[in-house]
């Protein structure tokens, strides 16, 4: 099967968007997302998403897009979304609860402890 410009190019702005969902990269290329985000991004992910980057780039010349490997490819983006989407919690919404926990947990253990010094003087 040959490689598809714009099944790469699909394939990359699928991508492009987990990234900034998850991690909140923004860019105009997968390339400069990747740049932004290079240490949140754990190695074996960051290494699939550089190389679908790159294939990315190669997709637009003809003689480059024949030397792609579709299965690499495909493989690379499996992981990616597979990865990407596993980890649906750690988004805005998860971190606004867990700051909200904490904040009632804290006026709690501070009201323990004014009872606390009121009763015994």
């Amino acid at each position: 099967m040959a490689t598809n410009a714009f099944v790469i190019n699909q394939k990359a702005s699928r991508v492009g968007e987990l990234l900034e969902k998850r991690y909140g990269l923004r860019g105009q290329t997968l390339t400069d997302r990747l740049q932004r985000g290079r240490r949140k991004l754990p190695s074996d992910l960051r290494r699939a998403v550089e190389r679908l980057a790159q294939a990315e780039a190669m997709a637009w010349q003809p003689k480059l897009l024949l030397s792609l490997d579709d299965q690499s490819i495909d493989r690379d983006y499996r992981l990616i979304v597979k990865r990407l989407e596993a980890v649906r919690g750690g988004g805005l919404g998860s971190q606004m609860l867990s700051s909200v926990t904490s904040a009632v947990l804290s006026l709690a253990v501070l009201g323990l402890g004014v009872v606390g010094w009121s009763v015994l003087h």
